[in-house]
């Protein structure tokens, strides 16, 4: 989901002023409150009626801590500035005060005091914010409109009936119920990616239905819903959103329509170069629905219930099943466990397509009998010339920037080193910078974001060369 993505970048990025301009305060905490969660970092609000308080891990839980006395913004940010851990704060009132030349100045010292192991981010949200000048460098800006239950409603019914077309008027199982459920649980999504949830839900009740008894869609529904062991994946990529991978592009296109039985796939390689992305594509392309598989938690559970959830999978006749980084659950695995594994993807790879990947920054995995289970293993690595070219072509278009102002030979040159989600994340703190000072996206822009960026080899040049080596014999290149 485009939205939720571009902000988490930017949460992760170098800047740690952020402007939100929303008109729906409550909304716009939940999606935040996602971000931060799933970046464990603290999350707090600042409103001048009710001081900081400390927003509960569970976004659906309004319960709040209340920091002292911080009423008063100058007393908010002492308050802020003296803190020396990682957090996130949600300034909701400060936008009236930043004429005042002590506020600018506090806020100026925190943005000062950012360094590696510590990284505060100050969110102004507002209907409207005018930031100081002397603090525009160091700021992004996002609006954001976040529909509210009435438009969800309107969204959902508007895509089912869609959907319902498209599929020469079939009837959908879904209930009211099930319709308000579905909007409830998309509070807090910006527009664009509500959009992407409903109607990949709407996918998945289309799988779900197909050549079905109402037995089976309540088993499928139930398995969709999502687990600790496993879940549906709503957040697909497609080919056309991967830049580079050709020869695993070519290899999936030849698969599909063969009919031949389902294959299991290792993708490994370098961090941050897009193979989540095309477990997900592998999804969209074969027309299968995807469920990841956490691995942790399904090693915590009886033989019994490993096999009462392979009953429950049968019911999809075929599916995509996705194993995220492999290598960091399994490495340390006793003999045992690791022999219980192997049984079970190999009952798995009967009927599903298998995907994992893997990022592992050491060989051990390799040299385990666990990579072999995979019949199809493809090494990715950093990204050459042309493929940062694309790269830069690929996200540019999904936001619909122009390039035309842009040189990508230059730009493709200057981003040597770095791994594809590195050269994303300067895109989009470019494209922000820019918008923050009304002017058009240029070089410039995008250069300054690379050059802060710390290419990928400088970490990684002896686990991606020993990957190299091993993957010369015993896998095939993505691209």
């Amino acid at each position: 989901m485009r939205d939720q993505r571009d902000v988490g970048i930017l949460m992760d990025g170098h800047h740690p002023i952020m402007l939100m301009q929303t008109t729906d305060e409550r909304l716009a905490m939940l999606f935040l409150s996602r971000l931060a969660s799933r970046r464990s970092l603290p999350l707090h609000q600042w409103t001048q009626t009710e001081g900081l308080r400390l927003v509960s891990d569970n976004s659906k839980d309004e319960r709040f801590f209340t920091h002292g006395h911080t009423l008063e913004p100058k007393d908010v940010l002492m308050h802020i500035k003296s803190k020396p851990d990682s957090a996130c704060y949600v300034l909701c009132d400060l936008h009236s005060f930043l004429k005042d030349p002590y506020i600018t100045r506090l806020l100026k010292d925190i943005v000062l005091q950012q360094h590696e192991n510590s990284r505060k981010l100050i969110v102004l949200m507002s209907h409207e914010i005018q930031l100081p000048g002397e603090l525009k460098p160091y700021s992004t800006h996002l609006a954001l409109p976040f529909p509210n239950q009435r438009k969800l409603l309107g969204m959902i019914n508007q895509e089912l009936k869609q959907w319902m077309a498209n599929n020469r008027g079939t009837s959908s199982f879904w209930n009211l119920e099930d319709i308000q459920n579905l909007s409830k649980s998309l509070e807090g999504y910006s527009n664009q990616d509500a959009q992407v949830w409903i109607r990949n839900a709407l996918h998945r009740e289309q799988v779900a239905q197909s050549g079905s008894t109402r037995h089976a869609v309540d088993v499928r529904k139930r398995l969709f819903s999502g687990t600790d062991i496993l879940h549906y994946v709503f957040d697909l990529s497609t080919l056309n959103d991967i830049a580079g991978y050709s020869h695993y592009k070519n290899w999936l296109s030849r698969q599909k329509g063969m009919g031949k039985p389902p294959k299991s796939i290792l993708i490994f390689g370098a961090e941050g170069c897009g193979k989540s992305q095309a477990a997900t594509a592998t999804s969209s392309e074969l027309s299968l629905p995807i469920l990841k598989l956490e691995l942790e938690n399904w090693m915590s559970i009886s033989d019994e219930e490993s096999d009462h959830w392979l009953e429950w999978l049968k019911t999809l006749d075929t599916a995509v099943i996705w194993l995220d980084r492999i290598d960091t659950q399994t490495l340390l695995l006793p003999d045992s466990t690791r022999l219980r594994l192997q049984h079970f993807l190999d009952k798995l790879s009967s009927q599903f397509w298998l995907i994992a990947t893997s990022s592992t920054q050491s060989m051990p995995f390799f040299e385990l009998s666990l990579a072999d289970r995979f019949t199809e293993r493809f090494f990715v690595d950093l990204p050459h010339f042309e493929v940062r070219k694309q790269i830069v072509v690929t996200q540019l278009n999904t936001r619909q920037i122009n390039i035309n102002s842009l040189n990508l030979r230059e730009l493709a040159n200057h981003s040597d080193g770095l791994s594809g989600a590195q050269i994303e994340q300067s895109l989009v703190e470019a494209i922000h910078t820019a918008a923050a000072t009304n002017e058009v996206l240029e070089d410039a822009h995008v250069i300054a974001e690379m050059s802060v960026e710390k290419p990928a080899l400088f970490d990684a040049y002896d686990y991606l060369d020993a990957m190299r080596k091993w993957a010369s014999d015993h896998a095939s290149t993505a691209d």
